[in-house]
């Protein structure tokens, strides 16, 4: 058993309870077998503002979680400034631990502190990447301080193998110290319906239970398409026959008004649901009452939503955008080419009418085979035995 301090700038508060919740997920499965302390950074904010909401009373856990207030630049301006005053305030709650590992999540904010906590910490650290982390803070004039930070660290995991090979492109000396390590599903959880079970469900959700309901679970944010989606579903011919449900908790302002305009000249108000965040129990409702799942990403890192929906029984559609390749199959779903209008329209006509030959089982096997919980538990201890 070894003592791990987990740190990530986003994690399940009583206000968002799915902010963060793989994060959650990953350090509930460590404490199954390690000493786990949870370290949440979290800017200086008002009560009002977004950024006090979003780490301001996180959730209960049996295992500690510590939050650490420090002072920053908005909009990632002056991010030396920036993450020079997060080193601090990490090191200022870190130099008393015990632990034997420091991993932390996302290269920004928290990864590009690596450097001085080798320095002052002088414990392993492992750096878990996800995806937008890395494609979102390329070219942002901060590439020198993420080279210096990913040669700090002792071992870099990436939830995706094309993650892993596009980091591996821009810094090919990484190879001996960057590994894979997907997301691990909790099949007991995410399971199939049956279909006296669905049309429950959808009476409860107040569903048409004559429309063919699409799911798509992404945030508006613009690697993540969903205003691609919303204008592909504008141009199906027989779209009166669906409905289209998208759950995003979290909202780019400029993504979301496009998509609210996209809506309404095109009249989809009736046609198209939008959501909020949502509790674990209440987005498997929603997967178990679709027909299928859409994941129109331009680049994604893994695709969590994928594999969950695959679990519960959902085929999907989703675009050849890095992750998805990984987890859809031909017995799982259709890909199609990424940022792509036509290509997603096509793709939601072939999937209206074949969704019905898909075996929930075997979705569900598929799944439960390559993404089990046990493996990653196993993938981690494996990383911090050898490090410690």
């Amino acid at each position: 058993m070894y003592t791990v301090d987990l740190v990530s700038h986003i994690y399940p508060t009583k206000h968002d309870v799915s902010s963060g919740i793989f994060i959650q997920k990953e350090a509930r499965l460590l404490a199954t077998k390690h000493k786990v302390n949870v370290y949440l950074p979290a800017v200086y904010a008002l009560p009002w503002q977004h950024q006090a909401k979003r780490s301001f009373n996180p959730v209960d856990e049996k295992f500690p979680v510590n939050r650490i207030k420090y002072l920053s630049v908005p909009r990632r301006r002056l991010p030396a400034f920036s993450i020079a005053n997060l080193s601090r305030a990490l090191i200022r709650d870190l130099r008393s631990s015990k632990s034997d590992i420091l991993h932390i999540h996302w290269l920004f904010p928290a990864g590009l502190s690596v450097p001085e906590l080798k320095k002052q910490l002088k414990k392993p650290i492992v750096l878990t990447l996800h995806g937008g982390d890395w494609y979102s803070n390329l070219n942002r004039g901060i590439d020198r301080m993420i080279a210096d930070a990913l040669d700090q660290t002792d071992m870099i995991i990436c939830v995706g193998k094309q993650l892993k090979e596009d980091i591996l492109v821009k810094f090919p000396s990484l190879s001996e110290k960057i590994t894979h390590i997907p997301h691990g599903i909790d099949c007991s959880v995410f399971q199939p319906a049956s279909e006296e079970e669905k049309i429950s469900l959808r009476k409860t959700l107040s569903w048409d239970l004559k429309s063919e309901h699409i799911l798509c679970v992404a945030n508006f944010y613009q690697e993540k398409g969903v205003e691609l989606l919303v204008e592909a579903f504008s141009n199906l011919s027989l779209k009166d026959q669906f409905h289209l449900h998208l759950i995003a908790p979290r909202r780019d302002r400029s993504i979301e008004s496009n998509i609210q305009t996209i809506i309404a000249e095109n009249g989809l108000n009736q046609l198209v649901s939008i959501y909020p965040s949502m509790s674990e129990s209440e987005l498997v409702q929603r997967y178990q009452s679709a027909d299928f799942l859409v994941s129109p990403s331009r680049k994604e890192g893994f695709g969590l939503a994928i594999a969950e929906a695959i679990a519960t029984g959902l085929p999907v559609l989703a675009t050849r955008s890095g992750g998805p390749e990984e987890i859809v199959t031909k017995d799982t779903g259709i890909l199609v080419e990424a940022s792509n209008i036509k290509a997603l329209g096509k793709g939601i006509q072939s999937m209206a009418k074949e969704y019905n030959e898909y075996s929930s089982s075997i979705l569900h096997q598929s799944i439960s085979t390559r993404f089990s919980l046990s493996s990653k538990l196993d993938a981690l201890t494996s990383i911090y035995q050898r490090l410690a």
